[in-house]
């Protein structure tokens, strides 16, 4: 933790005055923490402060805010969350919009219909018109409003789920409950499923990990940066790993997990795909999860590994990495437009899918 975070108070002990002022000047991990909180304080000043940080640069905060108007359900903030939504770049933020702006009264129709378009988002590239979403595996933004119920009561929902999600994380109807509890993001479920991974098998570990993408916390970015890096696992249990923290971290969207990403998307290339006997990472290539990553979290340091897999299409069976690269720097609008058009002035198929992107822009 900064410093200047610890000046600034425990987050658990700050009341609202102290939680907006660790929003405003907190490192990015506490002003997170400090505006999901509160999301959870039944307090009209909230409300009223919290629409200002929809606009904040960091996909971390934008969606942190958007789910703690949700999870505060004013009628009066359904308008800037749909507002919002119409400009937001980044999935995450998209969802979480989505999701809140339905807890304040927006039709859930209208909403879950504008995630379902973006789902079904093409992308014209040198092969021919491609669907980003067949490659990520990060899920359908539509499902995943599904799954948070936003039209429910959300205290009544994460009460059922809580009992859902047993201590036994191994089993399949436990894992899924663990999933469908983190979805409704509340602060106080992330030591629980922190407690467990230490115990938890293969697959519960897996689906642990996932799950703490999915709740938000700040708190999880340790646990995923050593997932992503482990080193003591076999080959194909490191490949799964690798695959679910690159999606959590992005889901995450802290900055501070770039240069983690960064290194991995050159380890993963030179020192996992196509070795031998780690065929796993060939038929799944864990690049693909750390370039969505690396689009979703928006910063600027990312350029450069994004444009360089601009013309890379036999790099996976997937036919390359191009398209997530493409639909990564979309995601970054404006701030990609420099390198794009320097990339788009070569020749060649990187060439091609930089005059793509700049033209959707």
């Amino acid at each position: 933790m900064a410093l200047r975070d610890y000046m600034l108070g425990n987050v658990d002990r700050l009341d609202g005055e102290g939680l907006a002022r660790g929003a405003r000047r907190g490192s990015e991990p506490y002003a997170v923490r400090c505006v999901r909180a509160l999301g959870e304080r039944d307090e009209d000043a909230a409300a009223e402060f919290l629409p200002t940080l929809l606009a904040d640069p960091r996909t971390a905060m934008r969606v942190a805010t958007a789910n703690a108007l949700g999870h505060l359900g004013r009628a009066r903030s359904a308008a800037a969350l749909v507002a919002a939504l119409l400009v937001e770049r980044s999935e995450e933020g998209r969802l979480s919009m989505a999701v809140a702006a339905t807890r304040c009264g927006a039709p859930a129709s209208e909403q879950r219909a504008a995630l379902a378009t973006f789902d079904s988002r093409v992308v014209a590239t040198g092969g021919g018109p491609r669907a980003p979403s067949t490659v990520n595996g990060a899920g359908t933004l539509a499902d995943r409003f599904d799954i948070a119920c936003p039209d429910q009561d959300r205290r009544a929902i994460r009460q059922a789920r809580k009992r859902d999600a047993k201590p036994d994380p191994n089993d399949e109807a436990s894992r899924r409950g663990w999933m469908e509890l983190a979805a409704l993001r509340h602060p106080d479920d992330f030591d629980s499923m922190k407690s467990l991974l230490q115990s938890a098998g293969r697959r519960g570990e897996h689906a642990l990990l996932a799950a703490l993408g999915l709740h938000g916390d700040p708190r999880a970015l340790p646990f995923l940066l050593h997932g992503l890096s482990a080193t003591d696992v076999d080959p194909g249990r490191g490949f799964a790993q690798r695959r679910v923290c690159a999606t959590a971290l992005g889901r995450l969207a802290l900055c501070a997990a770039v240069p983690s990403l960064l290194r991995a998307l050159e380890n993963e290339a030179a020192d996992y795909e196509g070795r031998p006997g780690a065929g796993l990472g060939i038929q799944y290539p864990v690049r693909t999860n750390l370039l969505w990553a690396l689009g979703e979290i928006g910063d600027r340091r990312a350029i450069p590994a994004l444009v360089a897999h601009l013309g890379d299409e036999h790099g996976s069976p997937m036919g390359g990495f191009y398209l997530t690269a493409m639909d990564a720097l979309a995601k970054l609008g404006p701030a990609a437009h420099s390198a794009l058009r320097a990339a788009a002035a070569n020749s060649g198929p990187g060439a091609t899918h930089a005059r793509t992107v700049l033209g959707t822009q």
